[in-house]
């Protein structure tokens, strides 16, 4: 632990002195935008399957959005969120050649 001191003072000078910080608040920004994208993205999704789900069942394409609604949720709700982002990154970003 004697070289704390070296180990706070090259902290320094690269967060400071070489604006790291600006690595730091681009990272922050990055994140931010992603958050607020899927926030919105899934209060669309949710409003759609809400509304699919709570539409009078008498008629044809009601039970088939209804039925598609309810894959959809099973299928999200069963798989643990940590395969759900490997199966988009690896198959549907792969697929579309997303870097």
């Amino acid at each position: 632990m004697g070289n704390f001191d070296q180990k706070v003072n090259k902290f320094i000078e690269i967060f400071w002195e070489q604006n790291g910080y600006n690595k730091v608040l681009q990272g922050l920004q990055n994140t931010l935008m992603i958050a607020i994208a899927g926030l919105i993205i899934g209060i669309i999704i949710g409003t759609i399957i809400a509304t699919v789900r709570v539409l009078p069942k008498y008629k044809t394409l009601p039970k088939v959005l209804n039925a598609i609604c309810k894959v959809y949720l099973s299928v999200i709700r069963g798989t643990p969120t940590m395969v759900q982002v490997l199966i988009f990154n690896f198959v549907i970003f792969a697929s579309i050649a997303v870097n």
